[in-house]
């Protein structure tokens, strides 16, 4: 089953969901993608790892940061388990600071705190 950043195909909806057009959504993926890697497989565990499209792993967490929906609604949204929902929110938030601070733009707009007295 698909999450819904497979629907994201209109600047409306994607402004909506994220806060950013689909242009602004692209150019940042483009340096987020330099900053999330992600993970490996093990082929001998029968469940494989989620976000492995950095476009997507973007919109999870942009999505998040926006709209601040519950783990449960993220969890359904992404079709993952809470523990996954948490775990990537932290890897990906991570990733997205880090790809603002370089850009240096976006901060504002997407409410990431750079100060040391955020926690991300």
């Amino acid at each position: 089953m698909a999450s819904i950043f497979f629907n994201l195909n209109s600047d409306k909806k994607c402004k909506a969901a994220t806060g950013l057009t689909l242009e602004q959504f692209e150019k940042l993926a483009e340096v987020f993608s330099q900053y999330y890697k992600p993970k490996s497989g093990n082929p001998y565990i029968k469940k494989q790892p989620v976000f492995t499209n950095p476009k997507e792993a973007l919109f999870f967490v942009l999505h998040y940061l926006k709209s601040y929906p519950t783990l449960e609604n993220m969890a359904l949204y992404f079709n993952v388990d809470i523990r996954t929902v948490c775990d990537y929110l932290k890897i990906t938030k991570k990733c997205l600071k880090a790809a603002l601070q370089a850009q240096d733009v976006f901060i504002a707009v997407v409410g990431v705190c750079t100060s040391d007295a955020c926690r991300l």
